[in-house]
């Protein structure tokens, strides 16, 4: 029991149940199914049967997504799907639900299953039915069936599909009832004769969900006198495409939910609409074809949103017929690559909109003369169109069979950029029907490429070719039959009685390919025996019936043969047998097939080959289907170490190398040398020796003693020479393989030479000074300096320069001349400059240690200048006045003072000042204001104050 219960709980899907209804079945009714027993992943089967199942259900179950419950019809032999009719209908006792007169299969708001939350019913298919009479016309064991009666009734549901059915007769074929029904799908579904006369509310299809995809139906005309739409929808996200729709009030009827849920979702403002044939095929009905907007009254809930409409055609066969009404001037059409077509070719019969919204036609087909809007002073919004084909008829394969393909590439269109939000819905435009008939849909195929109007790409017709050779029919000859034949040409070929064959033979011609039909019997044998690997040997071509002969193997295979020919075809006995060596020889150990291969044949020789570390000579030879050996591979590794040197190690050499191997041994600690050994067909070769690397003596240093250096010094010790006496250095000796070697020198550090002082001699320094001797260079005549130098390891280390003593420049006296001075005098030089034209003064100058003095100045005996005296003018001084001369300066207008000034050798001196004489103030009058009169105005000045008001009076 343990078992069992884990097996249950590991792999539950393994339990699916399949119920299967119809005549020799488990259930011979609906009603006698255990529906309370059903679970995801079952399914229920109900068979054709020739009466109709008059039962209904109500459905409240929840399957999963990978696991959805499954009501499914089996056709019947002729393809009949099983017919479940609401006529009568009765229903089973152990589903119960209310509002049973709306349906015949109704999904969801059951009360047994307990159905009425929100995904209560869910992953549900309905396939492959027939389902009819919910109308009220009829009545069943709920009573007499509502107006809005549906074939099938989705109140709650997600996830819920109806394929491959057949849904007439009711009020309406599907019915979705708002915000409880999710992702509905309808698809390959035919649906007619719906509706109820005199009445515009009924439809073959009434859905109100969130998202709904109609895919690939047949919706064809309303019942007799039914004045409803075809396919009418308030859904969020609708996507209707690759269905044909054809005539009711209006094909298509996109109009406004009440529900908020729907109205809020981001997806009630797009809906899709391609690659549809929407066809009115009588003068009836609604002008119109489609309506999108609303249709309540209370716009605040329009959808005012976008129609893609694409990739559709568009038939009419009305006298007047408006393409597409708005309901307001927020909603937006976009229609491009669309076929619209009418056959009416008088009067207005073409409209592209009727009433409002912003509409916008780009790369569309259309008949010419028509006419943008229908009532255009009425018309609230916009028509914008670009690329538009004008054309009397498309070029349909056959209008009277609805086959709207194209019969050429003539619709063809530049490649357009699809709006993000098709991309973005994930709805495929490579999708269209093949053809349809009514009721009758093809699956879906490829479009080619999207690149031609309307919902069908043009496909080239296909074009059969010829038979351009004849056919071979043994025994037989041409006959009638001819090369490049047609397709569909028939002829009869002949036996050649000329040989003996006899026979009824004909030929057809399909597509470039030849059938035949019947054979030609003769009693000579004609041709050879055929033998697999044999030769015809004795046999002859055109032996009599009764023939004996002896075929023959080919080479490379064996055998004992015969043939026989009886009545026109030869009988053979015996086979021919490969004599080949199956597979490789047997190869000896460590080795490989070398030039071996697999299936030689008899007498091949081949060479094995030895493996890596192997060597032997061998050969392999096939006889008959047999391979034979010889020859041995023997190890070529070298055993053990190399011999070693003395002093030294096995370095990188290991036991067992293989030949050819290279190594090198290692010195010991305190040894060095070149080490090598090499292994060759089992035997090692070594080279090289191990010698000391200890330094037995001192290294030798010229000028230097040992300094830390001491004898036997192991390899790599490093010690520092000390130079001797009068020398220096920086030595470093290091031992390497008992070889000492040095880095540096001991170079003298005595002076060898004089200090090299420009402009002076040796004083008392002398040549081969030591180290730190002290001496004083002496300048040269006509040079003077303060000179020291000291010997510092070979080199002298000089302070001070030596300068010249005399004078290079002339003296530097304003306003004087050279004189008789001279660039380059000698120090302690004495000369006379003399002053410039119109100076004059007593100078002389003195070279002292290069730089001149001079006494005296040269002064101007005339005064040039302006008189420096503040707010004054010269007055009746001139420029040019001589040295001794005094005038009198004048003070500017508005100053006043005493100047006097006096030339004295080109320099005026003066004395006084000049004082402001303007008045600062205005004038002040008891109730008078200042009139014309200015502060700051210049002695002497008049102006008039003026009175105040209501004072009078003569002012000055």
């Amino acid at each position: 029991v343990g078992f069992a219960v884990c097996f249950l709980l590991l792999i539950p899907e393994a339990f699916s149940t399949v119920y299967e209804v119809g005549p020799s079945k488990t259930y011979d009714s609906l009603g006698s199914v255990p529906w309370g027993a059903i679970q995801p992943g079952d399914t229920v089967k109900i068979y054709y049967r020739e009466t109709p199942y008059y039962e209904k259900l109500g459905l409240g179950f929840k399957g999963t997504p990978s696991q959805p419950i499954t009501i499914q019809g089996v056709s019947g032999p002729g393809g009949e799907k099983p017919i479940i009719s609401g006529e009568n209908a009765v229903r089973p006792s152990s589903l119960n639900y209310p509002n049973g007169q709306r349906a015949v299969i109704k999904i969801g708001q059951t009360n047994t299953p307990n159905c009425y939350d929100e995904d209560c019913a869910a992953n549900i298919i309905i396939d492959n039915l027939d389902i009819k009479r919910a109308h009220l016309n009829y009545t069943s064991v709920d009573g007499t069936y509502s107006s809005n009666a549906a074939c099938i009734w989705v109140v709650v549901g997600t996830n819920i599909t109806i394929s491959n059915c057949i849904l007439h007769e009711c009020g309406n074929g599907i019915f979705t009832s708002g915000k409880l029904t999710k992702n509905i799908v309808i698809r390959g579904n035919s649906l007619y004769d719906n509706g109820c006369s005199g009445s515009d509310q009924y439809h073959n299809t009434y859905t109100s969900s969130v998202g709904i995809l109609y895919e690939n139906n047949y919706m064809g005309t309303l019942g007799y006198g039914c004045l409803g739409n075809n396919l009418k929808d308030r859904s969020a996200g609708a996507i209707i495409r690759y269905n044909y729709i054809e005539n009711a009030n209006r094909q298509l009827d996109l109009v406004d939910s009440d529900d908020s849920v729907l109205i809020n979702d981001p997806n009630y403002r797009i809906t899709l609409v391609y690659g549809n044939v929407l066809a009115e095929m009588f003068a009836d009905g609604n002008r119109q074809m489609i309506h999108y907007g609303g249709d309540s009254g209370n716009t605040a809930n329009y959808r005012k949103g976008t129609l893609y409409l694409y990739h559709n055609t568009f038939f009419s066969a009305r006298p007047e017929t408006s393409l597409i009404m708005g309901s307001s001037a927020d909603e937006s059409i976009h229609a491009f690559h669309n076929i619209f077509y009418s056959t009416a070719s008088s009067g207005q019969f073409l409209f592209l909109v009727e009433k409002n919204g912003q509409f916008n036609f780009q790369g569309n087909w259309i008949k010419t003369g028509y006419e943008d809007a229908k009532v255009p002073s009425s018309f609230l919004g916009t028509v914008t169109k670009s690329g538009f084909v004008l054309g009397t008829t498309p070029p349909f394969v056959a209008v009277s069979s609805k086959d709207y393909h194209l019969t050429s590439a003539d619709l063809s269109f530049p490649s357009l950029v699809y709006p993000t939000v098709i991309t973005t819905l994930g709805a495929q435009t490579t999708q269209q029907l093949a053809s349809i008939t009514n009721g009758n849909l093809p699956p879906l195929v490829p479009r080619a490429d999207d690149s031609d109007y309307g919902a069908f790409d043009f496909v080239p017709p296909v074009v059969l070719s010829p038979c351009v050779t004849l056919f071979y029919i043994p025994g037989g000859v041409s006959g009638t039959c001819t090369t490049n034949a047609p397709s569909g040409t028939t002829c009869t070929p002949e036996c050649d009685q000329s040989n003996g064959y006899s026979g009824v033979l004909s030929a057809t011609c399909t597509n470039g390919e030849w059938t035949t039909s019947g054979s030609c019997t003769s009693t000579i044998c004609h041709g050879y025996p055929h033998i697999e690997h044999a030769g015809s040997g004795g046999c002859e071509s055109g032996s009599p019936s009764g023939t004996v002969c002896t075929p023959l193997c080919t080479s490379h295979y064996a055998g004992t043969l015969s043939a026989t020919c009886t009545n026109g075809e030869w009988v053979t006995n015996g086979t021919c047998t490969s004599t080949d060596c199956p597979g490789l020889p047997p190869l000896p150990a460590n080795s490989g097939a070398g030039t071996c291969v697999a299936g030689a044949h008899s007498g091949t020789m081949c060479v094995p080959s030895c493996n890596s570390r192997f060597a032997g000579n061998l050969s392999a030879t096939c006889s008959s289907t047999k391979w034979s050996v010889t020859g041995t591979c023997v190890s070529t590794d070298c055993p053990g170490l190399p011999p070693i040197a003395t002093n030294a190690g096995a370095g990188d050499c290991v036991s067992d190398a293989a030949s050819g191997t290279q190594c090198t041994p290692t010195c010991n600690s305190g040894f060095f040398g070149t080490l090598s050994a090499t292994c060759t067909n089992t035997s090692w070769s070594s080279a090289g020796s191990c010698e000391s690397s200890t330094c037995t003596a001192l290294p030798l240093v010229d000028n230097a003693g040992p300094g830390t250096c001491v004898i036997n010094s192991v390899n790599n010790t490093k010690c520092s020479p000390s130079c001797n006496t009068d020398f220096f250095g920086n030595l470093s000796s290091t031992c390497i393989n008992a070889i000492w070697y040095t880095d540096g020198i001991c170079a003298s550090s005595k002076c060898a030479d004089l200090p090299s002082i420009g402009n002076a001699t040796a004083g008392n320094c002398t040549s081969n000074s030591v180290t730190g001797t002290t001496c004083v260079p002496k300048c040269n005549p006509g040079f003077i300096g303060n000179l020291s130098s000291t010997c510092s390891l070979s080199e002298w280390l000089s302070v001070g320069d030596c300068v010249s003593t005399a004078c290079e420049g002339l003296p530097d006296i304003l306003h004087a001349e050279q004189g008789d001075c001279i660039p380059g005098s000698a120090n302690g030089t004495t000369c006379k400059p003399t002053c410039k034209a119109t100076f004059t003064g007593n100078l002389s100058a003195t070279c002292l240690l290069g730089t001149w003095t001079h006494t005296g100045e040269c002064a101007s005996p005339i005064c040039t200048d302006t008189i420096p005296i503040e707010n004054a003018n010269n007055g009746d001084c001139a420029s040019g006045t001589p040295s001794g001369t005094t005038c009198v300066p004048k003070c500017n207008v508005g100053f006043s003072g005493e100047l006097s000034a006096t030339c004295t050798l080109g320099t005026w001196s003066t004395t006084g000042m000049c004082n402001s004489t303007s008045c600062v103030d205005l004038p002040v009058i008891a109730n008078a204001s200042a009139g014309n009169c200015t502060s700051g105005s210049l002695s002497e000045t008049t102006c008039k104050p003026v009175c105040n008001e209501q004072y009078t009076g003569d002012l000055s």
